[in-house]
């Protein structure tokens, strides 16, 4: 089960990266573009120092431009996810991004062989409810507009993702697959860093460099680091239950969120209403069950 430890670090770094961005997003950052263009520029970086220092394994010209396709997907995905931000509220569409395990299981099956037992399929099943539930503000209203149709699409495009880095990993070791796509994931965001460059300035003038040190850190180290967990729990286990198990991600936020309104109200204030509380209690409680399962 070393697989599932990976991925529960995945899940763990993801936490606190989405932690320090609601902090960044709401204290630090005016265009959530920021982030996005420190996000691309970092993971490049380090994708040429891994070259450097450790090497890149052989591909075939076809898998590498797989490998760069599949960096400029990423992008798709967060694309239709801002779209969908745009929209509607994120407390609504949280819990919709989480039937991504749903559509790895189907590109799992379709694309890669991948089959599980009965209860491994209930234990998936458990994850994504218990994500949703953890992630619910308020009532669940879905309406099928145009936000919808762009989270479902984001969704999707990450399951898409996800499969492919499966494929690619047949082929080349797991850091290799981890730099290729972060170079196309750059490339893909290279108009727009060239175009928007003027925001970071304007983000430095206002902010300092402590601003962008942060969201370098968490972005570069953070970020790049569940990135890794997850493309090495990939290598080594199934597509489908690695994306599942990695729902836990919802539950180290909400711990975290808890502690930092206890102690910390003033980085980040948790809503601990009754109701709020029950939801999230019945969300933990399904995540825990599901992911025994899923073992």
């Amino acid at each position: 089960m070393e697989w599932a430890v990976f991925a529960l670090l995945a899940a763990l770094f993801w936490a606190m990266s989405n932690i320090i961005d609601k902090y960044v997003l709401t204290k630090l950052v005016k265009h959530p573009v920021v982030p996005l263009m420190i996000l691309g520029i970092v993971g490049f970086v380090l994708s040429v120092l891994i070259y450097f220092f450790i090497g890149f394994s052989e591909l075939s010209v076809i898998l590498m431009l797989l490998g760069l396709f599949n960096g400029a997907l990423y992008i798709v995905a967060v694309f239709f996810y801002y779209k969908a931000t745009q929209i509607e509220e994120i407390s609504r569409l949280a819990p919709l991004l989480f039937t991504t395990p749903i559509f790895v299981m189907i590109f799992g099956f379709l694309f890669l062989g991948e089959l599980f037992t009965t209860m491994q399929y209930a234990g998936v099943m458990l994850l994504v409810f218990g994500a949703i539930l953890v992630t619910i503000k308020g009532s669940l209203k879905v309406s099928f507009d145009k936000a919808f149709f762009y989270i479902i699409m984001a969704a999707i495009v990450f399951s898409a993702n996800l499969v492919i880095i499966k494929y690619l990993l047949e082929f080349a070791d797991y850091l290799t697959i981890f730099s290729i796509t972060k170079i196309g994931t750059f490339l893909s965001i290279l108009p727009l860093i060239v175009l928007q460059f003027d925001k970071l300035k304007a983000n430095i003038r206002e902010k300092g460099y402590k601003a962008v040190g942060m969201i370098s850190f968490n972005e570069g180290v953070i970020t790049q680091l569940g990135n890794i967990f997850l493309i090495l729990a990939t290598s080594i286990g199934f597509a489908t239950l690695v994306n599942a198990l990695t729902s836990v991600q919802v539950l180290f936020v909400l711990l975290m969120s808890l502690f930092l309104s206890i102690f910390y109200p003033h980085i980040i204030k948790e809503d601990i209403g009754k109701r709020n509380v029950l939801l999230k209690t019945a969300g933990t409680i399904a995540i825990i069950t599901g992911g025994f399962m899923v073992l």
